[in-house]
């Protein structure tokens, strides 16, 4: 979408909010790619794009908030009723989810997990748990396990059936391999299980000393380890070896770039900390204009 254009729908958008034409405004977003309906909502308050994602389909409204930084989907989201809420919420991937339930004020967190279904509100909990710029806190819960006891036919066989659900969350070409304990066992690269024999083990196939992390690692120790690999992600272990999640570089890019953002801030003068949380929407949004 070229400039001209997005600046024409901006000042659609701020007319039509102003006059009160809310339905109007929601259409002009919902036509638009999620990345641009994001950067053209950042212009309004809390209220308003909170008003204008719940007259969305939900997962588009999902699709925005992830393209929103956090801080600034945490405002919306807070202005929405815990139901409302918990039905754009259950949307998102996990780490996205947690990403921004970590910014939302406390008791409406415990009311949207509470309209959640039982196990998003366990992966929920979990999650919101680790520190924020730990591999816990950055984790996701979407990926790809397989017992270590299944043969190379079975394995294809089961991420056939995986495929329509966990795939979708699923863009690197790693399989976590895991005991009957979850406790992980090693990595099985998709080339190799695709050009394996079918009676192979894929025991005798992976690779039993592939690069974890604990959940307690630090977000900047991350951050190092896939600037040092070609990893693009890596599996985050549990101290009795349980396979809780993984990490994608992405996601550690993502972070060091905010950090960055947020250090650029405090020593420009321009705000810091809470200063910053603390701004008007608009105005947090000029503030990350002049840093980038």
């Amino acid at each position: 979408m070229d400039e001209q254009t997005t600046s024409i729908q901006l000042e659609q958008l701020e007319e039509l909010v102003e006059q009160g034409r809310l339905g109007e405004a929601a259409a002009l977003v919902a036509a638009a790619h999620a990345s641009d309906a994001a950067d053209a909502l950042q212009a309004l308050e809390p209220a308003e794009v909170a008003n204008i994602l719940l007259r969305l389909d939900r997962e588009h409204a999902a699709d925005i908030l992830e393209e929103l930084p956090d801080d600034l989907a945490a405002d919306a989201i807070d202005q929405m009723q815990p139901k409302e809420a918990a039905e754009i919420v259950t949307e998102l991937r996990s780490d996205e989810e947690a990403d921004i339930l970590q910014e939302v004020s406390d008791p409406h967190v415990e009311a949207i997990i509470g309209h959640l279904d039982q196990e998003q509100a366990e992966m929920a909990r979990e999650l919101l748990a680790y520190g924020e710029d730990t591999a816990g806190g950055l984790m996701q819960k979407e990926f790809i396990a397989v017992p270590i006891t299944l043969t190379a036919t079975e394995a294809r066989k089961s991420l056939q059936e995986m495929a329509e659900d966990e795939m979708n969350f699923y863009p690197y070409s790693y399989i976590y391999v895991v005991d009957n304990g979850g406790r992980f066992q090693g990595v099985l690269g998709l080339r190799a299980l695709l050009f394996a024999s079918p009676t192979t083990p894929i025991a005798s196939i992976l690779t039993p000393d592939a690069l974890t992390t604990s959940p307690e690692t630090p977000g900047e120790e991350l951050v190092k380890t896939f600037r040092r690999s070609r990893l693009l992600s890596a599996p985050v272990v549990a101290r009795d070896g349980v396979l809780l999640g993984i990490v994608t570089q992405e996601d550690a890019m993502r972070f060091s770039k905010e950090e960055s953002d947020e250090e650029f801030l405090r020593f420009s003068g321009i705000a810091g900390g809470e200063e910053f949380r603390d701004m008007p929407l608009r105005e947090r949004a000029g503030k990350r204009l002049i840093w980038l």
